[in-house]
């Protein structure tokens, strides 16, 4: 389950001012209502980000609301010193963006089972439907070559990553087969990942678990995906303060039909 912010409390930006002088610290907000998962903040100067000196989150124990719900609010500020070089024609821009996301996982796996006294044959049983897991054989003998290729389902604005399991432990990396993102009609996105070794007694020896009198191997493939549920941006305009330049002042008096015009001169 999820909950987000109520109306009002989606995005709010203070301690702005509309002017600055140069060498004035720019200290601002950026915070959201209470919310779960909680939202992620983050903050630009002129669309680029700023230096992580310039940062700092609010109390991560004050921002729990409701420890039973797991509510929670989020606050970033940014505090800087206003130079010249972050005001073009004038004007800093600065943009606070919120995203809330969900994140689940979904996952496929395939158990290759065989009696612990005889195990040069394996059986393979295939179960869930998360991921799509192909290139599997019905047996496998001592020796073969494991060859599974993971695809996610298809997920939108960013492919889902993909991770391949070994009786719960993470495969090593020389293992592993990385393929392009793959694009859809739709523009959605699939993760490819291919696992793939040499089934030898070595790798029994050193994955195997045993298990009701048998001797198991499950290979697992888990997709992680990322659901926007609230991307939000506020931005805020600061403009440079420039006082005028000081007018010679003319006081004029008009005679008759003429125009005189009297300059006051200050001698000294």
């Amino acid at each position: 389950m999820y909950y987000l912010p109520a109306d009002g409390e989606e995005l709010i930006v203070i301690g702005t001012k509309p002017f600055y002088n140069i060498g004035d610290t720019v200290n601002v907000t950026c915070k959201t209502g209470p919310s779960r998962p909680k939202a992620i903040l983050q903050w630009l100067i002129n669309d680029k980000e700023p230096p992580i000196e310039y940062l700092y989150s609010g109390d991560d124990h004050s921002a729990t609301v409701s420890s039973s719900n797991q509510l929670r609010n989020a606050s970033l500020s940014l505090k800087f010193a206003a130079e010249t070089r972050y005001f073009v024609n004038g004007i800093m821009t600065l943009t606070c963006t919120c995203l809330i996301s969900l994140q689940y996982s979904l996952s496929s796996e395939v158990t290759l089972t065989a009696d612990s006294k005889s195990t040069s044959n394996f059986m393979s049983v295939e179960e869930g439907e998360g991921t799509v897991i192909t290139g599997v054989q019905s047996t496998y003998n001592v020796d073969d070559r494991i060859n599974l290729t993971c695809s996610s389902q298809k997920a939108k604005p960013t492919a889902p990553q993909l991770i391949w399991l070994i009786n719960n432990e993470e495969a090593t990396t020389d293992m592993l087969r990385y393929s392009p993102i793959a694009l859809t009609d739709d523009g959605s996105e699939k993760s490819l990942l291919r696992l793939e070794f040499v089934f030898n007694a070595a790798f029994i020896d050193i994955w195997s678990i045993k298990k009701k009198g048998k001797t198991q191997i499950t290979f697992k493939c888990k997709a992680k995906y990322i659901k926007p549920l609230i991307e939000n941006k506020k931005e805020e305009i600061i403009r440079r303060f420039e006082p005028r330049s000081t007018e010679l002042q003319i006081s004029t008096n008009e005679v008759g039909a003429g125009l005189f015009v009297v300059l006051i001169f200050i001698l000294i």
